[in-house]
C-alpha cells in the first residue's frame, strides 16, 4: 500500500514539473506557427 502512495506522489511531482514545460512548448509552437503563416503570407504577397 505504501509503495502505491509514493508512486502516486512521484507521478504528481512529475506532472508539476512537466506541465509548465509543455505549456511553454505549446506557446512556442503556437507563436512559431503564427510567425510562419505571416512569413508565408508576406512572401506570397510580396512576390
Amino acid at each position: 500500500m505504501e509503495k502505491e502512495i509514493t508512486h502516486m506522489l512521484m507521478i504528481e511531482e512529475m506532472e508539476n514539473v512537466v506541465a509548465p514545460i509543455s505549456e511553454a512548448a505549446t506557446d512556442f509552437w503556437n507563436g512559431f506557427a503564427v510567425g510562419a503563416l505571416i512569413a508565408v503570407a508576406v512572401l506570397c504577397g510580396g512576390a
